[in-house]
């Protein structure tokens, strides 16, 4: 996907995944040959060899993929691209006053109540 929206990669890539059926297919081999793709995998039954991999595609997959109906495979490509495109984050609000000291007010006054 990163080479089909970025028309390059910026250096060497690195495909990591477990060793699954999906994962370990000749297709999967050729395409990320064909790429100059490097295929990484992490030993049988070891699961921390892979625990970054399987967190990023476990937040993938139940936090966007699943609660969306996506028609065709192009507008789920289309959907996952722009979920996990970087964006910008809103800057903390430096002109916040701060809350006042509760110490020396009445109880009233430290709920913010007028009565």
């Amino acid at each position: 996907m990163a080479k089909t929206l970025r028309g390059d990669f910026p250096g060497r890539v690195v495909f990591h995944a477990d060793r699954g059926a999906q994962y370990t297919s000749e297709q999967i081999h050729k395409v990320t040959k064909r790429l100059g793709v490097d295929q990484s995998m992490g030993r049988t039954g070891v699961c921390w060899d892979n625990a970054m991999a399987e967190s990023f595609w476990s937040t993938l997959k139940n936090e966007f993929y699943h609660r969306f109906t996506w028609p065709t495979r192009a507008e789920a490509k289309q959907g996952v691209a722009r979920e996990k495109s970087p964006t910008p984050r809103k800057p903390y609000n430096t002109n916040k006053k701060p809350a006042l000291p509760a110490v020396g007010r009445e109880p009233s006054q430290r709920m913010g109540d007028s009565a």
